[in-house]
């Protein structure tokens, strides 16, 4: 079956004043559809240059990323706007959440961003999956670091996106919280046949996760242990 994300000779390079930085050089992968990445390395690896570019943030220097049939080099801003609001969902380290807004309030402002029809009960259900039911009318600031996350994954996952990038999104909880985050995202991508690509560059976590692990140093990708192949649909 055709990759749901197809990258070649991927390379990203930065100006800092006069220097020039590469963050990526010529990667090359492919991801297909149900499958559940992790892509590792020390900071300053790659990994969160290889998220924008996967979730249309940013375009290539050089090489190709296409993202459902999506051309990222020849796309304009506004078409990759409304792609990453239609089939995108985006989970960040600080959460990202809208202070002023409720947890139901927050998972809601993705439908509208996507402007989607929906029903009540669309944003509840998620909320529920991610065991905040009760939660449902407190504020970002009355939730633990483990909660805020899972309002975080509720409203990622709630407009049902084809692709879930997840940028170090266990790096500020502890290392419970974090697995049974990890855990969550697995379990709710699975049974949505949601292609998630995530970053940690926490080897613990890593190690304890059966799916498969990409591994980037100084830009390059250096491994690529296929585990959970056998999820590909």
């Amino acid at each position: 079956m055709k990759p749901i994300i197809q990258i070649n000779k991927l390379s990203k390079t930065y100006l800092l004043g006069e220097h020039k930085v590469e963050a990526l050089s010529e990667v090359s992968l492919n991801i297909h559809a149900g499958e559940f990445v992790i892509l590792s390395g020390p900071s300053g690896s790659g990994k969160s240059t290889l998220l924008q570019l996967i979730g249309c943030l940013d375009t290539p220097t050089a090489g190709d990323v296409t993202v459902l049939d999506l051309n990222v080099n020849k796309a304009s801003d506004r078409v990759m706007s409304n792609f990453r609001a239609r089939s995108l969902g985006f989970v960040f380290q600080n959460f990202n959440l809208i202070p002023v807004l409720n947890v139901y309030e927050n998972v809601e402002y993705s439908l509208l961003l996507g402007k989607r029809s929906y029903q009540k009960k669309d944003i509840t259900d998620v909320i529920e999956q991610v065991g905040l039911g009760k939660f449902s009318h407190h504020k970002p600031n009355a939730l633990s670091g483990g909660q805020r996350q899972r309002v975080a994954i509720a409203r990622a996952l709630v407009h049902k996106p084809n692709v879930l990038i997840a940028d170090e999104p266990t790096a500020n909880l502890d290392a419970k919280t974090s697995s049974e985050v990890l855990s969550l995202m697995t379990e709710l991508a699975l049974e949505n046949n949601t292609t998630v690509v995530m970053s940690s560059h926490d080897p613990s976590l890593i190690e304890k996760s059966d799916v498969r692990q990409i591994k980037l140093v100084d830009g390059k990708l250096v491994g690529d242990e296929p585990r959970a192949l056998s999820n590909v649909i």
